[in-house]
């Protein structure tokens, strides 16, 4: 194995990409070889990041809720609006949290909508309007990578 060789054998470790009983013998030579020969020369980690957001306008929103019911509610009123392709309903989430200078904590029901970005704002203008919270979770995290099938049905999915 060559130094470079060592080098991504590192980066993959630390990457969690592949454990080591999958990197022994010619397969796992030959993967450390693709990977050096793909890296030699390729851009940093966070460039190939920034590179794949910048084109995806797919999102996921986490929402909590005080009750599954609560979560239903916003749940249904997104799908049915076409604001979201699927929501998964997480029940029973135990939350810590500070509220009014507070420690606090809380049995929450948590949303994951999937949906666009671009649907972002009419998506926050429903769940204030419908959620029991003062200040509501409404957070939005990029959805960078996904089967392709997938990532075309929930464009279709949503409006």
């Amino acid at each position: 194995m060559t130094n470079q060789n060592a080098k991504v054998s590192n980066f993959v470790l630390l990457r969690g990409t592949f454990s080591l009983p999958s990197l022994r013998g010619a397969e796992g030579d030959e993967a450390i070889s693709r990977i050096a020969t793909h890296l030699s020369g390729a851009r940093s980690d966070r460039e190939d990041m920034r590179e794949t957001m910048k084109g995806t306008n797919k999102i996921v929103v986490l929402i909590t809720t005080n009750s599954e019911e609560e979560a239903h509610k916003i749940a249904e009123s997104l799908v049915n609006g076409r604001k979201a392709a699927c929501v998964n309903i997480v029940p029973g989430v135990s939350s810590l949290f500070w509220w009014k200078d507070k420690l606090d904590s809380a049995q929450e029901s948590l949303l994951l909508v999937k949906t666009k970005a671009s649907l972002f704002p009419e998506i926050v203008e429903l769940v204030k309007r419908t959620h029991s919270y003062e200040v509501p979770e409404i957070i939005a995290l990029p959805i960078i990578a996904g089967s392709e099938d997938y990532l075309k049905w929930l464009d279709i999915a949503c409006q």
